[in-house]
């Protein structure tokens, strides 16, 4: 959608945002994280409660636009995909979309084009790398262990165990590989390339050739809409809403939105049962039985 602020036409009402707190997991709560420095708890906001609030913002007369920090914004790319839907509805209601980073990569370049427009730091960087896959295999360390490995499997598809009885990447496991990660990155490109009013055979040759780096490379190349540092930013969005100054124009973090908002009332429900973790016999993670007791609870 045109986003103007003619006189006489500006935004009327809060800015949505999409920033810090937009720290996305199945479910919200504290979320931990493991780094070299050690372990860090931070709060997460759940993709059911960001989805509900988007589209709840879309009819809110309170909530005039959304804005996007992409360089704050944590999810991977099947959330990444959940929230963009989402974001396009909200503009195609006519409630403007506008996004800022001050470094731009594959997924945050594929949320970013889900907005109005596309504002980047003007000593920023990034580029397009197109989707892979890094397998790590144990034969050598296992045989310099002394440790005999007896893999069964009924297929040379099942490869969960190859990591254990080779030293590299079978021709089955990297033909399947290859197809799931062209025909994800393939999707992507599609999206950004009709978000954005250009070709997906250009995406896919600027990426082969490491053709974006620089914040003026996206410009040039119309993945973006314009280079501006973050007090410029914040005078662009007063303008919208016809004022000079940012502290004048209300804000709503996604994550205190999506708190706020009531929770369904409908008589019939559907439970959502969170299975988190590696799938294993005991211990922590989706135990068997556990998970059986829990699915009989409910």
């Amino acid at each position: 959608m045109a986003i103007t602020a003619n006189a006489g036409d500006f935004l009327k009402g809060k800015v949505l945002k999409l920033d810090s707190s937009c720290s996305v997991s199945e479910r919200s709560g504290n979320a931990v994280e493991f780094s070299l420095s050690g372990l860090s708890v931070g709060s997460s906001t759940s993709l059911l409660s960001i989805e509900r609030a988007i589209l709840k913002a879309q009819t809110d007369r309170n909530i005039a636009m959304i804005y996007i920090d992409l360089d704050h914004v944590s999810a991977d790319l099947t959330s990444m995909e959940e929230i963009r839907q989402c974001l396009r509805k909200f503009s195609k209601a006519g409630k403007p979309v506008v996004a800022y980073a001050s470094s731009l990569g594959n997924n945050s370049c594929y949320l970013a084009s889900a907005a109005d427009r596309v504002f980047m730091y003007p000593e920023g960087e990034g580029t397009l790398t197109g989707a892979s896959s890094t397998q790590m295999f144990l034969k050598d360390l296992i045989d310099t262990l002394g440790i005999d490995v007896q893999l069964i499997r009924h297929g040379k598809f099942k490869s969960a165990g190859e990591m254990y009885i080779r030293s590299d990447i079978s021709p089955e496991n990297r033909l399947q590989y290859e197809e799931m990660l062209s025909s994800r990155w393939k999707h992507c490109v599609d999206e950004i390339a009709s978000a954005r009013g250009v070709s997906a055979d250009s995406i896919m040759f600027w990426t082969d050739n490491l053709a974006l780096s620089t914040a003026s490379s996206w410009l040039d190349k119309g993945l973006i809409d314009g280079l501006k540092y973050r007090d410029e930013m914040e005078e662009y969005i007063a303008h919208l809403f016809g004022t000079k100054y940012i502290s004048r124009v209300e804000s709503v973090s996604i994550g205190e939105y999506a708190g706020k908002l009531k929770k369904g009332s409908a008589p019939k429900k559907v439970a959502v049962i969170y299975a988190n973790g590696e799938i294993s016999r005991s211990g922590s993670g989706i135990v068997g039985e556990k998970l059986a007791r829990t699915i009989s609870k409910v």
